[in-house]
């Protein structure tokens, strides 16, 4: 039987996990213009700090990060307002799948007016 150790897979993982930032990075470019003109740097700390919070949420796959992505920016400082607690309550909850979560906080959101 092949086993492979952790710190085998971390070489495997850091190309994909790069083109992700890449991805992500230029999705939030494109749709947020002006976290684009505060420079890459900034432009990725940002996207770092959200994929941060999609890690704590549990939303793992690649649709599901690119959302939390998507929507710390899109939200901004505004998103740790009490104007959304219901939203922050339905992403931290520990019931819930990421699809799921994904698909409530998109229905939020709309009925909202914030697509």
């Amino acid at each position: 039987m092949l086993t492979v150790r952790a710190d085998q897979m971390r070489p495997l993982a850091a190309p994909l996990e790069a083109q992700l930032l890449e991805d992500l990075s230029a999705m939030v470019r494109a749709a947020f213009p002006a976290a684009g003109a505060q420079g890459e740097e900034a432009l990725r700390g940002g996207v770092i700090s959200a994929i941060r919070h999609a890690d704590a949420w549990g939303m793992t796959t690649e649709q599901e990060t690119a959302f939390a992505v998507w929507l710390v920016h899109r939200l901004g400082p505004g998103l740790q307002s009490e104007d959304y607690d219901d939203l922050r309550e339905l992403l931290g909850a520990t019931d819930l799948s990421g699809p799921e979560k994904v698909h409530l906080a998109t229905r939020l959101l709309a009925a909202r007016g914030i697509d």
